[in-house]
């Protein structure tokens, strides 16, 4: 019998550096047959020139391949909305610009979820990918993540509105589910959480693979930099999606330390941002400090 159709998309902006090591990753894959989709949300570098030579090299690995452009920045939740609506797969696979599937990735999760048909989204382990003298594979602690796919559907969804600590880079979705529950593009900076909250609140389960399937390259990226403490673009649409969705969801509840912490953490961002101008100096990282156990001083917010 015939395998079923994986559409793999990639996701990129400004991703020329690492790009090819992304798409040879997918290319290895030791499963068939596979779709590449390349959505680029408005790069100003070589992205887009760079995909359209590999892909005219190594198309015929795939049983389809497309590239998607805008002519400007849009934010990374529309932009996995045009991925997924490109994808014809039965089961789809997302990857960042920058990251590293491992070559039995796709087939790892197929058997899986042929081994369970009732599962819709899975995820699996994941390690970091480090730039030393050379990029190095790094452990890390998926324990969190095992003992989050252990829980029920109802504990998994009070879970989540209190902390996100699924990794969308192993994220394995049925196609069907994930294209009629678009990603929301009111949050333009962030598209994984609201999208993990939204499906359990739908009654979804997340499923776990006890497997490393993916790499997560540690690089400077639009939530991490050497120079700031935040990402003004991140931190702002993750305030936003709390107010709207998590805090109802909290006070509902009655997760009033959940709510609290979330306030805390937000607290700090504001004021590293209103008298430091989220510069990550010396002197900066001293006063941050001082933020710090100011604002977790404060045990409850109304």
């Amino acid at each position: 019998m015939e395998n079923p159709l994986v559409s793999v998309f990639v996701v990129t902006y400004n991703a020329e550096e690492f790009i090819i090591d992304t798409l040879e990753s997918i290319r290895k894959q030791n499963y068939q047959p596979i779709e590449l989709i390349v959505s680029d949300d408005g790069s100003k570098d070589q992205t887009i020139s760079l995909v359209g030579k590999w892909l005219e090299a190594n198309k015929t690995r795939f049983v389809n391949t497309e590239v998607i452009t805008v002519p400007q920045n849009t934010g990374v939740s529309a932009n996995y909305n045009r991925a997924v609506a490109a994808c014809k797969g039965e089961w789809i696979k997302n990857v960042d610009g920058d990251d590293i599937l491992l070559p039995d990735c796709i087939s790892v999760n197929m058997e899986f979820v042929n081994s369970y048909p009732d599962v819709d989204f899975v995820f699996s382990r994941i390690n970091l990918y480090k730039k030393e003298q050379e990029w190095i594979e790094v452990k890390y602690d998926n324990s969190q993540l095992q003992k989050f796919c252990s829980l029920n559907q109802e504990e998994q969804l009070m879970s989540l509105s209190q902390f996100n600590c699924l990794p969308s880079q192993t994220f394995f979705a049925r196609g069907a589910v994930l294209k009629k529950y678009p990603y929301n593009e009111h949050y333009i900076g962030v598209e994984d959480y609201p999208k993990w909250f939204e499906l359990s609140k739908r009654g979804y389960r997340f499923y776990y693979i006890d497997k490393v399937t993916s790499l997560y390259r540690i690089c400077q990226s639009t939530t991490s930099s050497s120079t700031r403490f935040y990402s003004t673009f991140y931190m702002n649409s993750l305030i936003t999606f709390f107010w709207n969705e998590l805090a109802p969801f909290l006070k509902e509840n009655g997760q009033d330390e959940a709510y609290s912490k979330y306030r805390r953490s937000f607290l700090l961002y504001e004021l590293v941002d209103g008298f430091l101008g989220n510069k990550k100096t010396l002197l900066h990282k001293v006063i941050f400090r001082f933020f710090q156990n100011y604002v977790n001083r404060i045990k409850r917010f109304s």
